[in-house]
């Protein structure tokens, strides 16, 4: 599940075009290179980006610390991008500010705060094993049996700084999407914001 932001022209409601950009995030295109057998992204000129809902508790959080709504970024949708510029800005401000600390008072250098989280692991008969998202999926399609997984549950250490994993609900992770949404919407300004 994520956010699919487009902005749209506010005439003829087409998506807009901008410079060529490579804003990644939860999808985006891509090319495959036959000779390294890898995929890369590829730059588009559509005003779009995809962002992962791992993120919303911290838009919502800060969303409704700056303007005291509390749907998160889906609250941009119909705004027009440069309405929501300064929200961002201050968004930011407010993530960075709650899960991290000055490195010394005044100090303009910050440490990232930790959390513990618990997490699952699901084991077959075999013994192999899957991951919370794999079962998820494995339980809601037809033909699964989830009964025979045993579950194992463990404790992770989250540093609200990582950005190693796009996929990890961190802070960082949540502040570097709405930079990139930021330098999307800086490239048209006038463009409406669609939410899907």
């Amino acid at each position: 599940m994520s956010y699919d932001i487009r902005l749209k022209d506010p005439v003829t409601n087409e998506t807009l075009e901008v410079q060529a950009h490579l804003l990644t995030g939860g999808t985006y295109a891509a090319e495959y290179d036959e000779a390294t057998k890898t995929f890369y992204p590829k730059p588009i000129t559509e005003a779009w980006l995809n962002i992962t809902y791992n993120y919303s508790g911290y838009f919502g959080e800060a969303m409704k610390e700056v303007c005291g709504k509390s749907h998160g970024i889906n609250e941009f949708n119909k705004l027009e991008a440069s309405q929501c510029l300064p929200i961002i800005s201050k968004m930011i401000d407010c993530i960075r500010g709650k899960y991290s600390d000055p490195v010394k008072p005044g100090s303009p250098d910050r440490i990232w705060r930790t959390r513990k989280e618990t997490r699952a692991i699901y084991i077959d008969k075999d013994g192999k094993k899957i991951d919370g998202n794999e079962f998820l999926i494995l339980s809601i399609t037809k033909n699964s049996d989830k009964n025979k997984y045993t579950k194992e549950e463990f404790e992770v250490e989250i540093n609200e700084g990582d950005t190693s994993n796009y996929w990890e609900r961190t802070a960082a992770n949540a502040i570097s999407a709405l930079c990139k949404l930021k330098a999307l919407m800086q490239l048209r300004p006038d463009g409406i914001v669609e939410v899907g």
